[in-house]
């Protein structure tokens, strides 16, 4: 009679573990298919895709043509797999730095409008514009004529907001300091050429409404047009700031 019980007991433990083994196998397996199926329903967003969306914000915010923008060493950090569904990328800017040389934008991927994840895009991009250029070198204090500019298509990244583009800009300008030639020609370089140098002797024009006032005075500054100058009239001894009207002429505004 033990014999009998002690078999049965044998065959319920035998039963029972084997039961919870199945169990935890049956758990495994599923937990197994289950990742399966999750990692099946991930995608990878291909390069040219944020290529595009880099290239296209690019065009959009400097307004400039393909043909003008080389991109090269483009990478993405920090990318991940998304679920499948609608993907939009939108790229945007973190500070306010010109577009020019090494790049860093932001792109924000969401599936069916959902945000999925943030990553960097990095590249370096070279600019290319037409610019006024010197054809012979330009010495400091000389007044540029339009024959000493021509103009040519230039790799502008390090100088983009430097360069000029158009030669009536440059022409009739003073060089504050040496250019040399086949280099081009920057804005921090030029200014307006003086009408009156110090020495002078110009006519000091006062006038309010109908009235109108005239002295004699003498250019204490060198002064190009539109520019306030100090200026000495002569027959008081007085000195007044006086705006530039011309070679022969200065203006004080009431």
């Amino acid at each position: 009679m033990n014999n009998i019980r002690f078999t049965q007991t044998f065959i319920i433990i035998a039963w029972l573990a084997l039961l919870v083994f199945d169990g935890k196998v049956a758990s495994a397996a599923s937990t197994y298919a289950g990742d399966d199926n999750a990692d099946e329903m991930l995608q990878t967003i291909p390069e040219a895709r944020y290529r595009h969306a880099f290239d296209q914000f690019v065009f959009r915010k400097t307004g400039r043509v393909p043909e003008n923008i080389v991109v090269s060493k483009f990478k993405v950090l920090r990318d991940a797999p998304v679920p499948f569904g609608t993907v939009n990328i939108r790229v945007i800017q973190k500070d306010n730095r010109d577009l020019a040389e090494y790049v860093r934008l932001k792109a924000v991927v969401t599936v069916n409008g959902a945000l999925e994840n943030k990553v960097e895009l990095c590249a370096w991009m070279d600019i290319f514009e037409t610019v006024v250029c010197a054809s012979r070198d330009l010495k400091r204090g000389s007044v540029i004529q339009p024959q000493d500019l021509y103009l040519d298509r230039r790799n502008v990244s390090s100088m983009i907001d430097d360069v000029v583009a158009d030669i009536g800009q440059v022409a009739g300008l003073m060089a504050k300091h040496n250019v040399r030639a086949n280099e081009p020609v920057k804005q921090w370089a030029l200014k307006k050429a003086p009408v009156v140098q110090r020495g002078d002797m110009v006519t000091i024009l006062v006038q309010s409404g109908g009235l109108k006032i005239t002295a004699p005075g003498k250019v204490m500054d060198d002064g190009a047009a539109g520019q306030t100058i100090c200026v000495l009239n002569t027959m008081s001894s007085r000195k007044v700031n006086a705006r530039v009207v011309d070679n022969q002429t200065v203006q004080v505004d009431l």
